[in-house]
């Protein structure tokens, strides 16, 4: 069986009315309640950190997958702009794509 450590703390009277109120409500002691709201407050931190790895990995895998996928097309753009034969090229591929008829 784990053995408990036991620290003492220093509660506001305000905390310890609180305590006592909410520990009640559980019919649970105060002692169980510090120790319910402890648990609660850590297990809800590592779960926000969590999150915000898990947020910032998948932003991480779009940024590189985007850039990626996305060099292909702004290349063509880029060429497009610098040069009235890939526009032509560019308004054939769109109308191609689009099933429009050319306008030309």
């Amino acid at each position: 069986m784990a053995q408990n450590i036991k620290r003492s703390i220093c509660l506001t009277p305000g905390m310890l009315e609180e305590l006592q109120i909410f520990a009640s409500s559980k019919n649970i002691t105060v002692a169980e309640a510090i120790r319910y709201l402890l648990e609660r407050g850590l297990s809800l931190t590592m779960f926000t950190e969590e999150q915000d790895t898990i947020r910032r990995f998948i932003r991480e895998e779009i940024e590189n997958t985007l850039a990626v996928t996305m060099k292909q097309y702004m290349d063509r753009l880029i060429k497009m702009q610098a040069d009235a034969e890939y526009l032509a090229e560019a308004h054939e591929w769109l109308n191609a794509d689009l099933d429009t008829p050319s306008d030309k």
